[in-house]
């Protein structure tokens, strides 16, 4: 998630715990609600992840890439 990353200001250890909405859905469960919003797109896809910071939410746009548990994930992006 280079692009929010650099949109939101957050260092990448915050962003999963600094995510509240993806696709228009509310984040409870990172884990559970990424597999889910992620199984309803293509890789390619592009996907809004709304973030809070400083008391504020700021949305940021993603292309869905893939990702292998045993190798991580395959972008171009940092």
């Amino acid at each position: 998630m280079g692009r929010p990353r650099r949109a939101t200001g957050l260092p990448r250890e915050e962003l999963a715990r600094s995510a509240v909405r993806a696709d228009g859905f509310d984040i409870g469960n990172i884990e559970f609600d990424f597999k889910f919003i992620a199984a309803r797109h293509r890789i390619g896809d592009p996907v809004e992840f709304v973030f809070s910071k400083d008391g504020r939410e700021i949305a940021a746009r993603e292309a869905l890439v893939p990702y292998y548990a045993d190798r991580g994930l395959r972008s171009s992006i940092s």
